[in-house]
């Protein structure tokens, strides 16, 4: 049995996308006899500490460009608040400038308050392993930090990269050419320091030049574990003379937009219901649909795991929506997969690196962005009457999907962690 600590984003009881994946991965660490606590982001209202499903987790506020980023968002949209966050913004860039050199690691206070709350972990429980998931990136920087000051030690630090680190925010005023430089810095520094990374499979064909041969030894690339059959439940389906689809995940107006299939859903004659579950930038763009008789949204923002989950089981249809960042795959496409139930996928590239996982799955109906609505419209029509009622053997699914597994990730974990021995 071993001691360890994650720290992960915002996780129990509302997580982030990488705080269920981070889930997934406890619960399976756990199920093996290994004792596991957490440290996350703090939301509003949440303690400092708590237990859940028996994990102890500690919290620390967010960083404070998160909290005015958040504050901002649900501010008054007046001349006063626009004035105050635009002159914020131009506070913010000067110091990104300063500390450029520090890219990505942009807020070394938030790094020492995670620090120094790690450190203060580690004397009382003595843990035997310390793993940092990005993102946030001062997770990772932390757990370097820790790393360098316990050297002699036998504690074995990792990082768990569920996200590349090019898909962090370019600033606007950094070229193109220095953004690159500077997160391959970030990541050989990372690399150098640590025991051992985990590296989402779709970033392979980055790190896989020669420029990293010094560090290839400490790399492991690994899926998202966020596949995972639901336990089977008698569930009643929603709005029965409707055909109901279901879309969790974040939306943005930039990388992951939903207007083409608004429009799609539009322009069929048949009763939908689209149920939209996450947080994001698009409710003027949803609310430009509110008027489509045949076509109810419902955008119920954040709520609780667990009612997402149900309302995927009793809908008929799932949406994906891939993003334009490129080589990142959606870990919810994976928790879609193990409902069995068949899947809309709206697609922005050619090149969409998830088309490999959905070519595996039995009932999926691609709408690519670049073509015509009234090319695909016939055949959006014919899967929604098709495939309505339906839904797959999982036990059947997850073969084709054991790298998507937690059980995968645990046991190259496992194997990391044992090497120190």
């Amino acid at each position: 049995m071993k001691k360890i600590l994650i720290l992960t984003s915002h996780f129990l009881p509302n997580p982030s996308a990488n705080g269920i994946n981070t889930k997934y991965i406890v619960d399976e660490l756990k199920k093996r006899g290994h004792s596991v606590t957490c440290i996350s982001l703090k939301r509003p209202g949440e303690k400092a500490f708590e237990i859940i499903d028996d994990i102890p987790i500690y919290r620390i506020s967010p960083s404070i460009y998160s909290r005015i980023l958040n504050k901002e968002s649900n501010s008054p949209k007046n001349i006063f608040n626009k004035m105050f966050f635009k002159i914020w913004r131009i506070f913010r860039k000067i110091k990104l400038a300063i500390f450029l050199y520090k890219f990505p690691n942009n807020d070394v206070l938030q790094v020492d308050k995670i620090y120094k709350l790690l450190s203060l972990l580690h004397e009382k429980e003595k843990f035997d392993c310390v793993i940092g998931v990005f993102k946030p990136y001062t997770n990772i920087a932390a757990i370097m930090k820790f790393k360098n000051k316990n050297k002699n030690k036998n504690i074995v630090c990792g990082a768990y990269y569920l996200d590349l680190i090019n898909s962090s925010r370019r600033p606007s005023f950094m070229p193109r050419w220095l953004y690159k430089k500077l997160c391959y810095k970030g990541d050989i520094n990372a690399f150098k320091e640590l025991d051992f990374v985990l590296l989402a499979k779709g970033g392979k064909s980055i790190y896989d030049g020669r420029e990293y041969d010094s560090i290839r030894d400490k790399i492991d690339y690994i899926d998202f574990p966020t596949f995972h059959i639901l336990p089977s439940l008698e569930v009643t389906p929603e709005y029965k003379s409707s055909i109901v689809l279901t879309y969790a995940g974040t939306l943005d107006r930039e990388y992951r937009n939903p207007r083409y299939l608004l429009e799609c859903l539009k322009e069929i004659n048949l009763d939908i219901t689209l149920n939209i579950y996450g947080k994001g930038n698009c409710d003027d763009i949803l609310n430009g649909y509110k008027d489509v008789k045949h076509l109810r949204i419902i955008n119920h923002g954040m709520v609780l795991q667990d009612v997402v989950r149900s309302s995927m089981l009793r809908s008929d249809f799932l949406i994906n929506i891939s993003n334009t960042i490129q080589n990142a795959v959606p870990s919810k496409i994976f928790e879609m997969f193990a409902t069995g139930k068949p899947i809309i996928n709206l697609c922005f590239s050619k090149s969409d690196i998830t088309e490999q996982y959905f070519k595996k799955y039995p009932s999926v109906l691609t709408l690519n962005t670049w073509e015509n609505i009234d090319i695909q419209k016939p055949d959006l029509i014919e899967f929604l009457k098709k495939e309505k009622g339906k839904v797959y053997n999982t036990t059947d699914i997850k073969k084709d999907f054991i790298e998507n597994t937690p059980e995968h990730t645990v046991d190259i974990i496992e194997r990391r962690i044992n090497a120190f021995d």
